[in-house]
């Protein structure tokens, strides 16, 4: 999928003039004094050609879409991922994390090499190999947030579910200046993020915001108590729920808006378990007043301090507060991934995952967590 962006202003602006690969804003090199455009008012238009009936292509097109106007950033997101779903470019779950897809502003997969690399962002992707330094994890939800290392993290492979994961030293943090797509002030959001710690202390996961009171937010860890933590304000887990070293944790965060020292207003769920032992501290009070498009940091708090050890296999981030449907789809799609759940979700999975003996059969119909109990069915194998 190929998309392009003229947004009025300079022909050779990367501002100006954006181009779409897959849905990743690709970089490149601006030209200059290429001045502003002059298009006709009913100027001549062809597909498979230039124009002028030159430069002819010679390859395959299903569908071309043409907006009168340059689209929003989230409008070009939003119309990369149709074309994407519907011509099968990308797996189910390739195309947003669950199917969800309405307000992804920021996925991290350590499972895709293709969103790792040992260069720069700056630079042409460079897939690593177990244990090496990687400089910038790509952004999968198409709104450009790659993250910069500050202090490289280490690929390593076959840590969760014999997937590969990003290793945190207890020194390593990455960056990002302007998470974009990121309303700010009292607006929700919602977090997921798969871990394994190894050490229990006081450590940051994620933040993002600026050092003001009510400004800055973090997925915090406190010793195995959770922590969805506001500069001033905090909502935590009253017992130590991930306490163990070494085992893979799926935590999501909401926020909801209304109050950044107010429980209800902060679920936060374990494997998809929500915790209600919540308590509550510090000395602000009221509704958030996050910067918009913050900068964000993975692997420690703001400016590099409370540094995480350890691993850390995938970040989703929407911009919105899900409902109880799509947080379970996304988790659903995270457990099964990476926490080595018991039950396949049918026998299509359990096809393709080798089974090939016909018989009973435990399954989980709707996922990791999911409202519906596991059940016995028959398959019957090709």
């Amino acid at each position: 999928v190929l998309s392009h962006s003229y947004q009025g202003g300079q022909y050779g602006n990367l501002i100006d003039s954006m181009s779409y690969l897959n849905g990743f804003l690709l970089s490149g090199n601006e030209s200059a004094n290429e001045g502003n455009g002059q298009f006709p008012l009913t100027p001549a238009y062809s597909i498979g050609s230039n124009s002028l009936g030159a430069n002819f292509y010679s390859g395959h097109i299903t569908e071309t879409l043409f907006y009168d106007r340059g689209l929003s950033s989230t409008e070009i997101v939003e119309n990369n991922l149709y074309l994407m779903r519907k011509w099968g470019h990308l797996e189910n779950n390739k195309k947003a994390p669950g199917g969800v897809f309405h307000g992804l502003i920021l996925w991290l997969d350590a499972d895709d090499r293709t969103s790792l690399s040992t260069a720069s962002c700056a630079s042409l992707n460079s897939e690593p190999s177990d244990s090496q330094n990687i400089e910038c994890w790509r952004d999968k939800s198409g709104r450009g947030n790659d993250l910069i290392a500050s202090t490289p993290p280490t690929f390593e492979t076959g840590e969760f579910n014999g997937r590969p994961a990003i290793k945190f030293s207890g020194s390593d943090f990455m960056t990002q200046a302007s998470l974009k797509g990121m309303y700010g002030a009292d607006n929700p959001f919602t977090v997921f993020i798969v871990y394994d710690t190894a050490v229990l202390a006081q450590q940051y996961l994620l933040a993002f915001g600026s050092e003001s009171d009510k400004q800055r937010w973090g997925l915090k860890m406190n010793f195995g108590s959770l922590q969805s933590f506001f500069r001033q304000a905090r909502v935590s887990t009253n017992d130590q729920v991930a306490a163990l070293t070494n085992i893979p944790y799926l935590v999501t965060m909401s926020y909801t808006g209304g109050g950044v020292k107010v429980a209800a207003s902060q679920p936060i769920y374990l494997n998809g378990k929500n915790l209600v032992d919540l308590g509550f501290g510090g000395t602000a009070t009221g509704e958030a007043l996050i910067p918009n498009e913050p900068p964000v940091t993975l692997g420690s708090r703001l400016g590099g301090n409370d540094k995480y050890t350890g691993l850390i296999s995938e970040v989703i981030f929407y911009n919105r507060l899900l409902s109880a449907p799509e947080r379970q789809a996304v988790e659903a799609y995270l457990a099964q991934k990476w926490l080595e759940e018991a039950y396949k979700s049918g026998c299509q999975e359990l096809e393709d995952a080798g089974e090939t003996s016909d018989g009973n059969y435990v399954i989980d119909p709707d996922g990791y967590n999911g409202p519906a109990a596991s059940q016995e069915v028959y398959c019957d194998f090709p």
